[in-house]
């Protein structure tokens, strides 16, 4: 079974069918991380292992060997079949929590026509949980399942579970005690999803580099997030990178499902706070700026994007940034960055020749006073180029071509920002 058809899998099984799921688009699996973020609280990763899911081996190993925890939600079908694999995890440090599933072990309905008694609830809870124990050798103290009713929630909280993780598609909501009809403080505490805003809940939608991007914008505007890791191999190297240059580097909490619901217990009577408006720095790699100059060096009219991945504003930014520095070998990282607020007449009645030197001058001086906007006519020795004619200029620098400026048109020359775009950060 290859990766899409997991992910394919993972989204039927452990989504809500009523909201639309618009997932990010896939990129290469060698495609650089994107986004780097600090997360805004605590992270939990989270692999759910249920039917024929193979041992998440690599993605365990890549964890271990950085010393971050995960989370296995294991059905207890699944847990008879793996006990050696769970027992190992559980000494390296890894949780193992519960996966019930409602149909199989519980007995519900799709249509909820006949809601099990609490007594069944609790049954059969006790004996999934039982199996699991009996696999791994620990007492699961945290639960997921698809829907979280409310016989369930006081089921979980009489059975003395932590943590309930329940896979309803959430935004806005926060870690909350289970509801009790005695209006009595529960023990267990429900954890959502988190800010996930496209519909499609946390299970990762595509093991790519963009998968991983998202995790990387909902972390940094959530106090608490569930990540959803898929079972399968071949992507020990895209996590591992992600981790290093995003998780580790950004020094993120990372806590398993128990840990989680303990920590929000000294949160929980404070009121939610709205997402914060905070910028993901976007990474721009050599090869991706290489690949942007390319498209912009001999154009006559700018392309409305310089790549997949970058627009002419942000382009720009990274070029001047690279050239002033000298950190053609680095990446490069975009804060918040707007497009020209005119499309300036072009002064050139012909090409120019440029020196090396009038150029990189330009380049150090817009690095050190761009403040967010890219300027639309700036001089260059004695001559006044467009924002246009000196991106291309720059471009041409950057691939150590000769230094030639010629008119060059922009993508939208009506447009608010001459169809530049902007750069968020993100």
């Amino acid at each position: 079974m290859d990766e899409l058809v997991i992910a394919l899998f993972y989204l039927l099984a452990f989504s809500v069918s009523h909201a639309a799921c618009e997932p990010p688009p896939m990129n290469h699996p060698r495609a650089p991380v994107g986004a780097r973020a600090p997360a805004l609280g605590a992270v939990v990763f989270e692999i759910p292992l249920v039917g024929a899911v193979p041992e998440p081996t690599e993605i365990l190993q890549t964890l271990t060997e950085r010393n971050l925890p995960a989370t296995l939600l294991v059905s207890a079908d699944w847990a008879t079949r793996h006990g050696e694999f769970l027992r190992t995890a559980a000494k390296q440090g890894h949780e193992v929590g519960l996966w019930v599933s409602l149909r199989e072990d519980i007995g519900l309905s799709g249509a909820y026509a006949e809601d099990p008694a609490f007594s069944d609830w609790v049954d059969a809870i006790r004996r999934a949980r039982a199996a699991v124990k009996r696999a791994s050798g620990v007492k699961a103290k945290a639960i997921g399942m698809s829907t979280l009713t409310p016989i369930g929630e006081l089921a979980t909280d009489a059975l003395a579970f932590k943590a309930v993780l329940p896979n309803e598609r959430t935004v806005g909501d926060k870690p909350r005690r289970v509801s009790r009809p005695d209006n009595a403080k529960g023990r267990a505490r429900v954890i959502g999803q988190g800010r996930y805003t496209d519909g499609c809940g946390h299970i990762l939608p595509h093991w790519t580099p963009a998968g991983l991007d998202r995790v990387t914008h909902t972390a940094a505007r959530g106090e608490w997030v569930r990540v959803g890791l898929p079972s399968t191999e071949g992507v020990g190297g895209m996590l591992a990178q992600w981790l290093d240059d995003v998780v580790i580097a950004e020094e993120w909490s990372i806590l398993t499902a128990t840990e989680m619901a303990k920590a929000t217990a000294k949160t929980e009577d404070q009121p939610s706070k709205p997402p914060p408006a905070v910028a993901v720095a976007k990474r721009v790699l050599p090869e991706t700026l290489s690949e942007a100059s390319a498209s912009l060096a001999s154009a006559s009219t700018l392309p409305r994007r310089a790549s997949a991945d970058l627009n002419l504003t942000e382009t720009y930014f990274a070029l001047v940034t690279v050239l002033a520095t000298g950190s053609e070998t680095g990446p490069v990282t975009l804060g918040h960055l707007d497009g020209p607020t005119n499309c300036a007449r072009t002064e050139l009645s012909e090409p120019i020749a440029l020196s090396p030197d009038e150029v990189y001058a330009v380049a150090r001086q817009l690095q050190e006073r761009l403040k967010g906007q890219v300027p639309a006519l700036v001089s260059v020795g004695a001559h006044g180029l467009t924002a246009g004619e000196l991106l291309q200029v720059l471009a041409r620098a950057y691939r150590n071509e000769p230094l030639v400026a010629h008119p060059v048109g922009d993508p939208q020359p009506f447009a608010p920002d001459c169809g530049w775009g902007s750069s968020t950060g993100l």
